[in-house]
């Protein structure tokens, strides 16, 4: 019997795929500072899903993320 990885799964059925676009919503956080006393609302950006693994980003991988005024790019590092 022959197995394969679930990464070589993924990858070969991700080829030649259109790009698809997924819509996110920024949340609000609280990041507590120890200087003010309430601490400082700051935008938040979390992506997760199956369709990550698809695009080839795994648990523990390095990325870049390039930005631009309005502009996000991320790509593995």
């Amino acid at each position: 019997m022959t197995y394969i990885s679930y990464e070589f799964f993924l990858n070969f059925f991700s080829m030649n795929r259109a790009k698809e676009t997924r819509y996110l919503t920024i949340q609000k956080r609280k990041r507590k500072s120890s200087w003010l006393k309430e601490g400082k609302i700051v935008p938040e950006i979390r992506i997760s899903g199956i369709w990550l693994a698809r695009e080839g980003f795994f648990p523990k991988d390095k990325i870049k993320v390039l930005v631009n005024r309005g502009f996000l790019e991320i790509e593995l590092s």
